[in-house]
């Protein structure tokens, strides 16, 4: 089995988002930059993303990468 959490902002904002990380769960999403939806924006601004990704490898926790966007690949 593996154990996998969200990280996703769409309830909570900011270092929230990640604090469940130090529970070590196999992996966590990754989403990679904004997106724009009809109702709201899914906002993740690039220290957010960062600071997601080095808390996933401080406690090696493989990332489930979110691209919406060609350009959160690049």
């Amino acid at each position: 089995m593996i154990i996998q959490l969200s990280t996703s902002g769409r309830s909570v904002a900011g270092d929230e988002c990640g604090g469940m990380l130090p529970l070590k769960p196999d992996m966590a999403s990754l989403s990679e930059g904004s997106s724009n939806f009809p109702n709201r924006v899914y906002e993740n601004p690039p220290q957010l993303v960062e600071w997601l990704a080095d808390e996933k490898l401080k406690y090696a926790i493989k990332p489930e990468i979110e691209a919406f966007d060609l350009l959160h690949i690049r």
